[in-house]
């Protein structure tokens, strides 16, 4: 019997968002000439986590999230 439906799991089994996240963080701030990355990293991996959660209960929306938290940032 063929299957007509195939799923993947992507967060943390096929795919490392943490990892991802962190590269591109980088990658980001070292664009924007940021001297002091970690420090922004440190501000802005809890930032960014709190407004997921926040999207996650309904606090905010996906647009809302997308919009803010590069401008919470600087």
């Amino acid at each position: 019997m063929p299957y007509k439906f195939l799923l993947f799991e992507l967060d943390y089994t096929l795919l490392d968002f943490a990892a991802d996240e962190e590269v591109a963080l980088t990658r980001l701030l070292e664009e924007a000439g940021v001297e002091d990355i970690d420090t922004y990293k440190s501000y802005y991996v809890p930032m960014n986590k709190a407004l997921w959660d926040d999207l996650t209960a309904g606090k905010i929306t996906k647009s809302e999230l997308i919009r803010t938290r590069f401008t919470i940032l600087v």
